[in-house]
């Protein structure tokens, strides 16, 4: 579907360093996606906290938590920051 296809393109943006183009494969992926599925979110998430942007990372596993209160990375993120 086309929202795994964003986040491919977001992750092979990711893989060859450009940070700022897998975002926005990310972020576009998080508009179209059910607003259920955290991919898109975990997949912003991960890429800030790779780029040590805290608070960014965090205010996005929190939205993460809220859609899926189990998702097992974004409870282990609210561990560590504890």
């Amino acid at each position: 579907d086309y929202t795994n296809g964003l986040l491919q393109l977001g992750d092979g943006a990711k893989q060859q360093g450009d940070a700022m183009q897998a975002m926005a494969y990310y972020e576009e992926a998080a508009k179209i996606t059910n607003p259920y599925d955290v991919k898109p979110l975990l997949a912003q998430a991960q890429l800030y906290s790779d780029q040590q942007q805290w608070t960014e990372a965090d205010r996005l596993y929190q939205d993460v938590l809220s859609k899926d209160p189990n998702q097992p990375e974004a409870k282990l993120f609210q561990t560590r920051k504890a």
